[in-house]
Parts: structure tokens; C-alpha cells; sequence
């Protein structure tokens, strides 16, 4: 609240990020200033974090300045920094208002619920149970929701998935770009939110639903058509646990 009427509403981010350091220092609070965390998996760096104040032991602050309100995007952010951390407590300020606005979030993974490959595969078709590439996907999947969990970003779990998918040499190319055509004309170009793993299957990661969604399985259905591919996998990390849904081009 200091740094905020002194300074005001508006400015770029990175002076409020300062002022904030500064203050306290000068208040004699230790502080990390923009530090950065690596996060690896299986020797391979799978993502990297830098925040804006970190405590130690304490809370990280996130410091924006925003148009609209906080999205579920700076949610998932701070998460990231938590888990990334090992803190609880995390807090959100909101310089672009007329009045500071804070949000406080709070981070204590509970239990994760145990998953199997024949559990998941119970209920699923028999042509994709037996499918080679499915099968190694769905083990890459496991091994890394069992080490990391749930409450990263997208973009962490795509790196996490790479990094176990290449430490078992297994061929993948990330975020694929492909020709888009209207009425036989190409329009340009697009890269695709997914893997494609082994040129045999594609997986789409997200993060936080409380279930897979219709829009999820239809945008997958058009990376199908898109890449060629027969089938992809949708990976939801959610709240409590690991949701897998195989998709089959029609």
C-alpha cells in the first residue's frame, strides 16, 4: 500500500517490482528479488520460473498491472511459484485500479489420487488400449503426475511430458505447424497447442478443470484432421487429480 500511493496507478510493472524490493530492504525483511527456479525432470529441464518478491518460508508476491480483473492464468502462475518454492501462502496485487487490489491464494496439495494405466485403461476401446504409442504416452503421463503432481501451468506440463518422452528416446515434436485451407486455398499457417509423439499420436495438456470439456475434445478432433494423425490423447492435470481422454478421428 506504500508503494501504491506513492508511486500510483499505471506504470510499467517493473517499477513497482523495485520499489517493493527496496522498501523492504529497508525494513530490514529478507527478500529474493526476481529469482529463478528450474524445475527438472529425469536430469532434463522441463520449465523454468522467475518471480517478482520471494520470502523464504513466508509467501511469494506477484505484482501486476492489469485492465481487466485477475485471470485464472495469474492463478496458475503463482501456483507454479508456490509448488516451485515449496510455499503456501502467495498474494496477487493489482496496480492498474483506482485502489490496490490484493488476492491471497493459498497452495496445500492434498493427496494424490492413485492411478494405474489399467485403471485408466478399463473403460476405454480396445484398439486404443493396444495401441504401442498410446500405451507409452499414458506411462510417460503417470510418471510424471506421479513425481509432480497437479498445480503447474500448460506449458510446465508439456515440458515435463518432452523431458520423460525424450529421457525414453522417444521421438516428438512440440507445438507442430500446419497449412490451414478454406475452399482449397491455402490460408496460412498455424501451430497446434499439442505433441505429437512418435508422428502416431498427438496429446493436448490442460491444467485446473474439474472435467474435459466438449470444446477440448472438438479442438482436438481438427488437430486430428489437421496432422493426419488417427489418434491424441486430452490430459487434464486438475485440481486433485489426472483426467485422461483418448480421442479417435472420425
Amino acid at each position: 500500500m506504500t508503494v501504491y500511493t506513492q508511486i500510483s496507478a499505471g506504470l510499467n510493472e517493473i517499477k513497482y517490482h523495485l520499489a517493493l524490493s527496496r522498501l523492504l530492504t529497508g525494513d530490514g525483511i529478507q527478500h529474493q528479488f526476481k529469482p529463478r527456479g528450474v524445475l527438472m525432470h529425469r536430469g532434463i529441464k522441463a520449465d523454468e520460473f522467475e518471480a517478482d518478491i520471494v520470502i523464504a518460508g513466508l509467501n511469494v508476491s506477484e505484482l501486476k498491472v492489469l485492465r481487466e480483473a485477475f485471470a485464472a492464468a495469474h492463478s496458475t502462475q503463482l501456483f507454479c511459484y508456490l509448488k516451485s518454492w515449496g510455499i503456501d501462502a502467495g498474494l496477487l496485487f493489482d496496480f492498474g485500479k483506482k485502489r490496490l487490489v490484493p488476492k491471497r491464494l493459498n497452495y496445500r496439495p492434498g493427496p494424490l489420487a492413485e492411478l494405474t494405466i489399467d485403471k485408466l485403461f478399463a473403460t476405454w476401446p480396445d484398439k486404443i488400449r493396444k495401441h504401442r504409442c498410446m500405451c507409452h504416452v499414458v506411462e510417460s503421463l503417470l510418471r510424471v503426475y506421479a513425481q509432480h503432481g497437479v498445480g503447474y501451468r500448460d506449458t510446465t506440463y508439456q515440458g515435463l511430458l518432452s523431458a520423460d518422452l525424450a529421457a525414453e528416446m522417444t521421438p516428438l515434436q512440440q507445438r507442430p505447424n500446419v497449412d490451414v485451407a478454406f475452399n482449397g486455398e491455402i490460408l496460412g499457417t498455424s501451430d497446434l497447442k499439442c505433441i505429437v509423439v512418435d508422428e502416431a499420436v498427438a496429446v493436448m495438456i490442460i491444467v485446473l478443470y474439474s472435467n474435459i470439456r466438449a470444446a477440448g475434445k472438438r479442438i482436438m478432433q481438427t488437430y486430428l484432421r489437421l496432422l493426419n494423425l488417427d489418434y491424441d490423447i486430452i490430459a487434464n492435470f486438475g485440481n486433485k487429480t489426472l483426467q485422461l481422454q483418448p480421442i479417435q478421428h472420425q
